[in-house]
């Protein structure tokens, strides 16, 4: 969250548009509506924290649901943010992948 606040100006601000974040939340955190399950067939990568809630069995269901092909790994010992926590490792699986 603190990587959004622009402490450079004065008064400090917020980077994002929370109005809009507010009015939208929906739409943001979840799968829009209509979206056709199994559109995109192609490989795909989908990297989480295992100690994250965002990313449970329901989650890994639906992005099985719309990406059909889809790894899904988890890393041990991160949260949410896992490319802070351990970008090295992140990194190297990106690699592997995209490789």
């Amino acid at each position: 969250m603190l990587q959004s606040l622009d402490l450079k100006t004065e008064p400090a601000h917020w980077k994002m548009n929370l109005e809009a974040l507010r009015a939208n939340m929906d739409a943001v955190v979840g799968w829009p509506d209509g979206l056709e399950p199994g559109r995109f067939t192609g490989p795909v990568l989908a990297l989480a924290g295992r100690q994250s809630d965002y990313c449970g069995a329901d989650a890994v269901a639906a992005i099985h649901r719309y990406f059909p092909q889809a790894l899904v790994e988890f890393l041990e010992g991160t949260g949410h943010w896992l490319h802070a926590e351990r970008p090295e490792e992140v990194s190297e699986r990106l690699y592997a992948f995209l490789s």
